[in-house]
């Protein structure tokens, strides 16, 4: 029986078009991963966090699912209210990606507390 990953992978390496659309929308899939890794690193439930950031739980909800695109104004706050600085960066595209589990993309956004980078 085949796996999701291994069926996700296999579409990566062999559909050019497929690879394209996932390597477009790596910088949400990080966001999702960045804000409820941090929320999860603190021990914070969403309620917690919406009330220590300002942000609605509702919104942190759609954040974390994928389905809301937060505003820089809104990362800021969540940070904040993790106890964290956001930090941003540009890395360069590697057009010869030589590793076969595309589950983390080289597109990072990272929420991190002190010089911890979570991916």
């Amino acid at each position: 029986m085949t796996t999701f990953r291994d069926y996700f992978n296999e579409k990566m390496k062999n559909d050019p078009e497929f690879r394209a659309v996932v390597e477009y929308n790596e910088p949400d899939y990080q966001i999702m991963r960045a804000i409820a890794g941090a929320r999860a690193k603190t021990g914070m439930t969403q309620k917690e966090l919406s009330e220590k950031s300002g942000v609605i739980q509702a919104e942190i909800s759609k954040m974390e699912n994928g389905n809301a695109n937060p505003s820089l104004k809104t990362l800021k706050k969540l940070a904040a209210g993790m106890n964290m600085k956001l930090v941003i960066s540009f890395e360069p595209i590697q057009n010869d990606q030589t590793n076969d589990d595309y589950g983390e993309m080289a597109i990072p956004l990272h929420i991190s507390e002190h010089d911890l980078a979570l991916a």
